[in-house]
């Protein structure tokens, strides 16, 4: 193993923006500890995150519909 101190994690989110447990764990390990601050920051992240997939999902969908009318 080149580099035993690092490890691989599956950042996995669904078409619809589900994050997977790995991802959400994640996001929790990199959150700050301090509670009034946590909460707020993993609800904005997985939100934001949740938002990017679904907008980028509808930009396919939009530009595969433009260019198979245009074929039309």
């Amino acid at each position: 193993e080149a580099l035993p101190s690092v490890s691989l994690v599956p950042f996995v989110v669904e078409s619809l923006g589900r994050v997977s447990p790995e991802a959400r764990a994640l996001i929790r390990s990199l959150a700050p500890s301090s509670p009034s601050e946590r909460s707020l920051v993993i609800r904005c992240a997985l939100q934001d995150l949740s938002v990017l997939v679904q907008t980028r999902l509808a930009e396919q969908l939009r530009s595969a519909e433009a260019g198979r009318t245009r074929g039309a």
